[in-house]
């Protein structure tokens, strides 16, 4: 999520250089220029942070995020995205790029019609359907809607359920 990603401060790393960083030198792009934008988190997970003002993220163009991605995936076992709730020219060019897309929703109803939206997209797209992956966050078997119940109504396998749990949160 480029213009408001929030991934600096769900893992408390201080504010650094980010992926606009690598605007300039996206013709020669390589791991050391890679590497100089990384921030390393203490679990080991290496992080390209998203511009700190909203208004950066249109310094990224689409090409530059697929030419990013490309390196970056030539160097790392696994590349996690996490991209905006838009679908737009930067999220078509990951979900495109991706081996495998997870959607996370949670158990209420204008989520639910966002999931099946979403969908329908992907398959207007022609992403096979195992390219997709359907995750349920925050089940509450108090609200009533149960993942075979999302299962249901949008034609998609849930892959993973993660129970509302305030306390562990």
């Amino acid at each position: 999520s480029l213009q408001f990603g929030d991934v600096s401060v769900l893992l408390n790393l201080p504010p650094g250089r980010n992926i606009t960083d690598l605007v300039e030198t996206i013709a020669d792009l390589d791991p050391d220029s890679i590497d100089t934008i990384t921030l390393s988190h203490t679990s080991g997970v290496k992080v390209v942070l998203a511009p700190p003002r909203p208004e950066m993220a249109d310094l990224l163009q689409p090409d530059h995020l697929k030419r990013s991605l490309e390196e970056v995936r030539t160097n790392y076992d696994y590349v996690v995205v996490d991209t905006a709730t838009v679908i737009n020219d930067m999220v078509l060019t990951a979900l495109d790029l991706a081996d495998r897309i997870v959607l996370v929703a949670t158990p209420d109803i204008p989520a639910i019609k966002n999931a099946k939206l979403f969908f329908e997209i992907t398959d207007a797209l022609n992403y096979p359907p195992n390219k997709i992956m359907l995750a349920v966050n925050k089940i509450d078997r108090r609200t009533g809607i149960t993942a075979q119940m999302i299962e249901d109504n949008i034609k998609h396998p849930v892959i993973a359920q993660t129970p509302l749990d305030k306390v562990t949160v």
